[in-house]
Parts: structure tokens; C-alpha cells; sequence
């Protein structure tokens, strides 16, 4: 059993079964500390590609426990994808700033050198990901695309379709983010293309999701709800819940853009149980993006039990230790939960009350751009109301 092996088994979309492998590698390399801290660095990769924050952070405290506790000499090339997992690690806590300082520091002229195996191309090709995505986050655009097309040529050059699909992947969400639609369906389009060549049915329903999303932002709101509604079949049958309820939460949107209330009340309710299901850390926050969305959709609606319900709901989520993405962007949301249905209710003093609770939302530095614009837009329904008032 090699680290090959794995990666394709991996690559052909049988996590669990890599996993599975990488545990028996674990207990065969107890005493060879270089192969199973490597062993603990790719099940690390392969946790955090599957939504498994947790199981990711116990294989980076078991790692640092080996190299901290044991009178082990680390050389450079595992020095090299040590602090590479490091760094996607970083990636998943948006520690960015520290990411991308971290990255600039990295001497990877050494480690080109001596890369022989699918993992040592593996780990350069994701430090030339992980610069590009931290470059976006820079206002370093340039630079972004200069390292993720390097990404894509050293994946491309060892035949490494599954990593070449999620370089794809990862532009079209960066273009996605800084406005680029057509670029970024494009980039969409080549990753569900290569996901489909390699049947990689986990991939191509991450593409197809993200293209929904698209989709949906260009008011082509029939393509997006297709184009989710394919996810969401691929998904379910995988059994892949974390993913299930981010298909959910698409529909949820599209549906709310269709006015279509019903079905996105429906959407967004099952993503709320999904998300019950996973107790990652991650999906405290996750939780209470979702609440808030039916506390809006309910009210939308003129029903206001609900509406209250689902705040309850919200408010009894713990916002944790304040160490996890998110944690602190809870009580910011339970805020605007209660904005909105402040906001809802007759009383003018409800109605000061509201303004407030927006206003001190839109002063956080939370950065939800559609909960931003949700309070932004309800702030200035309150001002016109006080304006035909004073008329």
C-alpha cells in the first residue's frame, strides 16, 4: 500500500476508502515518523475536502505532538508539506493575512527539486493554489493568476485531472466573488467537464452547485434551479450530507429569487435539519445563516409565529469559543434576526428598535454581503416610512 495508491483511489472518488487505507498506514508506520507524518497530512487533506473541519484539526494537533514530543530531525521536503497543510489549515479558519505571509516565506525552489511522487506534485500544486487564493484576498490579482495557472500546468503536465478540475474550480469561485460571471462559468464549465471525464461524481456536483449559484446571481434563475436541482440527485445518492445541505441552501435562494415562498421555506428548512445532523463547529454559524433566512422568508410572508420560532432556534445556538470561522458573527446574527422581526411588528418603538439593531449590524465588521444589503435595504424601508409620516 503506497501513497499513490491512495491518491487515486481518492481521486476516483472513494474518500472513505482512502481514509480507511491511510488508518491501516497509520498503525504499519507507528515507528517510521517521516511516513506517518505524511500519512496524517493527507488524511488531513482529504478531512478538510469533505467538509470534516474536526477531524482535520485532531490530524494537525497529532502532527505537531509527533514533532514536538519525539527527537525527530524533520527534513526539508516534509518541512515543505508540513507547513503547506499548515496553510490550507489557515485557508479553512480565514487566517488569510497569515496565510499569505506564511506562503511569501516558503522557499519552494528546494522542494521543485526533489518532487518525485503524485503526493510531493500534489503539495506543489497546492501551494501554488493556496498563493493564488490568498494573492485574490490581496487585491493581487495579478499575481492570483500567475500562480493558479502555474497550478494548473504542474497538474495538467503529471496527469492530474482530479487537482486540475479543483484549480478550475477554485478560479471560478474566485471570479465568481470579484464579479467576473462569464469567466467564471467558464471556469466552472472546464471543472464539471474534467469532474465528468475522470467520474468523479463528488466534483461534479460541487460544480454544478457553484454554477447554480451563478446562474442564479445572473437572473437565469431556470438554469440555476436545474442545474442545483442535478446536484442535489448526485448528492444524495453519495449520502454526502455537508454538501446535501449546501444544495438545500442554493435551492432556498433560487427559490426566494422566484418568489416561489413555499418551496423556499421547504429548501432552506431542510438544509436547517441536515445541518442539525453534522456538529462541525463550522455549522454553528451555518445554522444561523439558515435561520436567518427563514426569519426573513416568514415574515415575508406575514407570519410572524414562525418567524419568532426560528429566532428562538437562533438564539439558542452556542457561538462556541470563538476559535472556529464564524463563531463571533453568531451574535451578529441573532441581532439581525431580531431587526427583522422588530421591524415587522405595529409599534413605532419596535420600529426605533429595529433602525438600531440594523444600523449596529451594518457598523460590525461581519461580512455577509447579503445579510449587509438585507439590512441596508430595510433600513431604508424604515427611513421612507418615517418619511411619509413627517409628510
Amino acid at each position: 500500500m503506497d501513497f499513490h495508491t491512495v491518491i487515486s483511489i481518492w481521486q476516483d472518488g472513494d474518500s472513505k476508502k482512502a481514509l480507511d487505507m491511510l488508518k491501516d498506514m497509520e498503525i504499519e508506520n507507528v515507528g517510521q515518523l517521516q511516513t506517518l507524518i505524511e500519512v496524517k497530512l493527507l488524511e488531513y487533506y482529504i478531512l478538510s475536502y469533505n467538509y470534516l473541519e474536526d477531524g482535520g484539526v485532531i490530524k494537525m494537533q497529532e502532527i505537531d505532538g509527533i514533532i514536538n514530543t519525539k527527537s525527530f530531525r524533520v527534513p526539508p521536503d516534509l518541512q515543505f508539506k508540513i507547513q503547506i497543510i499548515k496553510g490550507l489549515h489557515l485557508y479553512r479558519l480565514d487566517k488569510i493575512n497569515e496565510l499569505f505571509k506564511k506562503l511569501k516565506r516558503l522557499d519552494k525552489s528546494e522542494y521543485e527539486s526533489i518532487c518525485v511522487s503524485k503526493f510531493d506534485y500534489l503539495i506543489l500544486g497546492s501551494f501554488y493554489s493556496l498563493y493564488g487564493v490568498a494573492a485574490y484576498y490581496h487585491d493581487s490579482f495579478d499575481k492570483m493568476t500567475e500562480m493558479l495557472k502555474k497550478a494548473i500546468s504542474i497538474h495538467n503536465f503529471h496527469g492530474n485531472k482530479f487537482f486540475e478540475g479543483m484549480t478550475h474550480h477554485n478560479i471560478c469561485i474566485l471570479n465568481y466573488w470579484k464579479g467576473n460571471l462569464n469567466q467564471a462559468i467558464k471556469s466552472g464549465k472546464i471543472a464539471l467537464r474534467i469532474a465528468r471525464e475522470i467520474d468523479n461524481e463528488f466534483n461534479v456536483s460541487s460544480s454544478l452547485n457553484l454554477l447554480a449559484d451563478i446562474y442564479s446571481l445572473r437572473g437565469e434563475l431556470d438554469i440555476a434551479e436545474k442545474s442545483s436541482l442535478e446536484s442535489l440527485i448526485i448528492r444524495e445518492r453519495i449520502g454526502h450530507v455537508p454538501s446535501m445541505a449546501y444544495s438545500y441552501s442554493t435551492l432556498g435562494r433560487i427559490y426566494l429569487s422566484k418568489k416561489n415562498y413555499e418551496k423556499s421555506i421547504s429548501s432552506f428548512g431542510r438544509c436547517y435539519e441536515l445541518r442539525k445532523e453534522i456538529k462541525e463547529p463550522y455549522d454553528r454559524v451555518l445554522l444561523s445563516e439558515v435561520l436567518v433566512q427563514l426569519i426573513n422568508i416568514s415574515l415575508m410572508t406575514k407570519d410572524i409565529n414562525s418567524a419568532e420560532e426560528y429566532l428562538e432556534k437562533l438564539s439558542s445556538i452556542d457561538n462556541g469559543s470563538g476559535e472556529h470561522p464564524g463563531d463571533n458573527d453568531i451574535p451578529l446574527l441573532i441581532q439581525l434576526g431580531q431587526a427583522l422581526i422588530s421591524k415587522a411588528k405595529p409599534s413605532s418603538l419596535d420600529k426605533v428598535e429595529a433602525r438600531k439593531l440594523f444600523n449596529l449590524y451594518m457598523d460590525s465588521e461581519i461580512t455577509y454581503v447579503e445579510f449587509t444589503i438585507m439590512a441596508f435595504l430595510n433600513i431604508c424601508d424604515l427611513l421612507f416610512d418615517e418619511y411619509k409620516l413627517y409628510k
